[in-house]
């Protein structure tokens, strides 16, 4: 399905992340595996490798232009092209917005929407070039129905709405190029986020699960799908 391909995923350290990269790695994808957490990037190529995997870990702060430089530029040394993105990096960090700090707003908008600005900003001139390519982007259902149920996360529903409608806005800019970009935004997942988050919360899916949507809006299978928002609940 990805033989011969080569893909980035953002937040691979654990999680939806590190699920979609042993999804990718098991099609034959090339898989640049990135997070801040050196040590669980290094377990996880390991683990990919001994699979029989090609996978390379690249420590990246995706907030951090220069390191999203980087970050592409050493896949392109490695595998020659990038087809696939998944943005994936996220954090939440719950707080009342009479309690919240700015500075606590601006990280949490960082990590959630400023790093898909930079990730798409360096890979886009070469899915251009390539005339080809595929962005996934991982918002949250938060971003759609604005965490009604959580009170707190008026940040983080805030960075996931900009996630879609960014996400809408790049697929009809890059549609001329042959490159298809897609959000998904999943309800609860069991995810060590949310154990930390949430922990009474039951989940309405594993990670494993929503890699495979991923992977669907990755692949070539979903063609005709571009600027559209995939909610899945499990």
């Amino acid at each position: 399905m990805f033989e011969g391909q080569a893909a980035i995923v953002t937040g691979a350290g654990r999680g939806i992340g590190r699920a979609v990269a042993e999804r990718l790695s098991r099609a034959g994808a090339g898989v640049v595996c990135t997070a801040r957490t050196t040590s669980e990037l290094d377990t996880l190529v390991q683990e990919l490798r001994d699979a029989g995997g090609r996978a390379i870990a690249v420590t990246a702060d995706v907030t951090k232009p220069e390191d999203v430089e980087r970050l592409v530029a050493t896949t392109v040394k490695e595998f020659g092209r990038i087809d696939v993105l998944v943005n994936n990096a996220g954090t939440v960090q719950p707080s009342p917005l009479v309690d919240m700090s700015f500075e606590l707003w601006r990280s949490t908008l960082a990590v959630n929407l400023d790093s898909i600005y930079l990730t798409c900003h360096a890979v886009a001139p070469h899915m251009i070039a390539a005339r080809r390519g595929r962005i996934v982007n991982v918002a949250s259902i938060s971003g759609v129905r604005g965490s009604q149920k959580f009170p707190g996360f008026t940040a983080y529903a805030a960075a996931k709405a900009g996630v879609i409608v960014f996400t809408e806005a790049l697929a009809a800019e890059l549609r001329e190029h042959g490159i298809r970009v897609n959000a998904i935004s999943p309800g609860s997942v069991d995810t060590p986020l949310l154990r930390a988050v949430a922990p009474d919360l039951e989940a309405g899916m594993s990670a494993a699960e929503v890699a495979e949507s991923i992977a669907f809006l990755a692949g070539d299978g979903s063609r005709p799908v571009n600027g559209t928002n995939l909610e899945i609940f499990g």
